[in-house]
């Protein structure tokens, strides 16, 4: 059974790169002229071999890398929090156990990832994007203090295949491995094929084969490497023989795609369609330089038979020419040539090559009043990052989430969290993402909040019943919870109950004092009335006098 499997996962291996040899010319037009750095897809070249032979103009490359740092920035800063977890039960939000161990989750997550290669794989992922459309992270756990280990493999070794639900959940993944590697890592299972290999040559690569997909003959109940739900299998190609079978608790591998078209399961790439741009502009160059060349340094028109010795066009150089004839010169030949138009076609070509990249997205917005406020050029950008909305959308279902569900299984098993409260253990974790794009989608949201508290602030100087429409703690909530602002920074909501107990009992010890004062201050101002009264009192009975008065 098992050599029975071995040949069925090689027969489909087989096929996948059938269907895939369409993709392949395609691919390699996108890397020979963009980014040879990034591999090849149909030949193999040698190490150290010159990739740019092909290249005249740098304008896509750097506009691939300016639109992959870009989307690095958006997406994933490591410099700020981009994502925060949340309750699938919106209800459990409101309790501050919950929220203050997800925040303290969301935080060990992103330290793993700013100590682990995260930053520099998931840069060189956004490239293949840019490139090729598709791109693939692998994620394992890692050694020593390094938690989490990360790898972009590029696309020339990957194959994949989608669920009926569109999710690529099958990977086959081609590598190629030295004769000394395959042994060391496989001390066991090697063949003997190649441990004779590795006598006479441990450095001949030899074609391995890893299939990841989901395992469906598992056993319930069991949790041991060959009952998870996921299966994982080494194959050496060209033996037939299974190196090692393990699994995995979630895939391991995110694989985006730029875009997608209705029937396909590889990604479409902004390089693929600025190619014909990039091809035009490199013959476009190649023209200009030549034009260029007959310019500074023309060709020469001489007569067959008046010159002594051949044409010396180096510089200082002598030509003896026969005097009989004084027309037995040499004259450049005017071409007419224009090198500006070929520098204008350049530009437009360039500028065409930059739109498709989105470069004018990614720069601080400009403008001709050179006194453009702070505001304004923070709504521009806000406004460019929303229009990039839409087509970075896919990246969080197909990239960001797996890769973040992947890295919370492994840490949960290594109990790097803190025990969860009881009011989450049986419910689900959603992600709610925090980068600088995702906040940008919010902060209309935000400026209506703005604009309405400005103009109820202004109304409320006589109409102070309007503030009655508005509940101002929840509002604030919002407006941090639009910003990105961490929970810890917050106070819990006992705290908020006790920092109003204390308020109210403040405010009602200094209205206590002021009456207090104010009825020593009026006791105060009749004392003198009433001693002036006294003494008249004292006086009367002095003369003699009695009161006439009735009695009561």
């Amino acid at each position: 059974m098992a050599e029975d499997r071995i040949l069925f996962e090689l027969k489909r291996f087989e096929q996948l790169k059938s269907k895939r040899g369409v993709w392949e010319s395609h691919w390699q037009e996108c890397v020979d002229y963009i980014l040879p750095r990034r591999g090849n897809i149909t030949y193999k070249d040698t190490p150290g071999q010159k990739r740019t032979s092909n290249i005249y103009d740098t304008t896509a490359t750097t506009a691939l890398e300016l639109l992959a740092a870009a989307i690095h920035g958006m997406l994933t800063n490591p410099s700020t929090k981009w994502f925060d977890l949340v309750t699938a039960d919106p209800r459990l939000m409101d309790s501050w156990d919950v929220v203050v161990w997800l925040d303290q989750v969301s935080k060990t997550l992103m330290d793993v990832y700013n100590s682990s290669n995260f930053t520099t794989q998931t840069h060189e992922l956004y490239l293949d994007l840019g490139l090729i459309g598709t791109g693939m992270l692998y994620q394992e756990p890692g050694k020593g203090s390094n938690l989490l280990n990360f790898t972009a493999y590029p696309i020339n070794g990957v194959f994949i295949v989608e669920n009926e639900e569109g999710i690529i959940d099958t990977v086959y993944r081609r590598d190629w491995m030295t004769a000394q590697n395959i042994v060391r890592m496989w001390p066991d299972t090697t063949p003997e094929t190649i441990r004779e290999k590795l006598k006479k040559d441990p450095d001949e690569e030899l074609e391995v084969l890893h299939v990841i997909r989901p395992r469906k003959d598992r056993l319930p109940g069991k949790i041991d490497k060959l009952n998870m739900p996921f299966a994982s299998l080494y194959i050496a190609v060209q033996d037939k023989v299974k190196l090692s079978e393990g699994g995995y608790h979630e895939f391991p591998c995110a694989v985006p795609r730029w875009y997608l078209t209705t029937g396909e399961t590889y990604g479409r790439s902004p390089s693929m369609t600025a190619l014909p741009d990039i091809k035009m502009l490199n013959e476009i160059c190649k023209c200009t330089i030549r034009a260029a060349q007959k310019i500074v340094d023309p060709p020469l028109q001489v007569p067959d038979d008046g010159f002594l010795a051949e044409i010396n066009t180096y510089p200082g150089g002598i030509n003896r020419y026969n005097t009989s004839n004084p027309d037995d010169r040499i004259y450049p030949l005017e071409t007419k040539g224009r090198p500006e138009l070929g520098l204008q076609m350049e530009e437009q070509r360039r500028q065409a090559i930059r739109r498709t990249y989105y470069v004018d997205q990614f720069r601080l917005p400009s403008s001709p009043n050179p006194q453009m406020t702070a505001t304004e050029v923070m709504e521009r950008t806000q406004e460019n990052l929303r229009l990039m909305g839409p087509i970075l959308g896919r990246l969080q279902p197909e990239y960001l989430t797996p890769t973040i569900a992947r890295s919370y299984g492994i840490l949960k098993r290594m109990n790097m969290f803190p025990p969860a409260p009881a009011a989450i253990v049986n419910t689900g974790i959603s992600i709610k993402y925090t980068s600088p794009i995702a906040r940008a989608q919010r902060m209309s949201e935000l400026q209506g909040i703005a604009k309405t508290i400005d103009f109820v602030a202004a109304l409320g100087e006589r109409h102070p019943e309007v503030w009655d429409e508005f509940n101002m703690p929840s509002t604030a909530r919002l407006v941090a919870d639009i910003n990105g602002v961490p929970a810890a920074t917050r106070n819990s909501p006992e705290t908020v109950v006790e920092i109003r107990k204390a308020r109210e009992a403040a405010q009602a010890e200094q209205e206590k004092q002021a009456q207090l004062a104010a009825m020593a201050e009026s006791a105060g101002k009749a004392a003198p009335a009433l001693k002036a009264i006294g003494g008249m009192g004292a006086a009367s009975e002095g003369m003699g006098m009695e009161g006439g008065g009735e009695e009561f």
